[in-house]
């Protein structure tokens, strides 16, 4: 999940946790973390 403000808000937190699920928050840019960097990093380099 990106880091939007309205994730991070205490309502939209316990909604999410009430049906079961939980949050888990990215670094601002995580390439690694990002399948579609690896092929776009090709394409750039091709």
């Amino acid at each position: 999940m990106y880091n939007a403000s309205f994730h991070n808000r205490i309502d939209a937190r316990e909604a999410i946790e009430a049906r079961g699920c939980t949050l888990e928050s990215l670094h601002p840019y995580s390439p690694d973390l990002n399948p579609i960097e690896h092929k776009l990093a090709e394409v750039k380099s091709s």
